[in-house]
């Protein structure tokens, strides 16, 4: 019984030490993104510009229908 346990104790060992090289593995193939631009920011400012800017059109070209 003991040698049994010791056989066992060894093979969960040798699986802690496969797991944990994979997961080290694993990690040197992710690619980490680099960190976000400011173009984010730029492409949202200018999105509300353009969608003012085309309130504007309209109702500019239905002001100018009344009169």
């Amino acid at each position: 019984m003991n040698d049994n346990d010791v056989n066992d104790k060894k093979k969960i060992t040798i699986l802690n030490n496969d797991i944990q090289e994979r997961v080290r593995y694993e990690k040197k193939q992710i690619i980490r993104p680099d960190q976000k631009s400011s173009i984010g920011k730029v492409q949202v400012v200018f999105t509300i510009v353009m969608g003012i800017v085309v309130l504007f059109g309209i109702i500019y070209s239905l002001l100018t229908q009344l009169n």
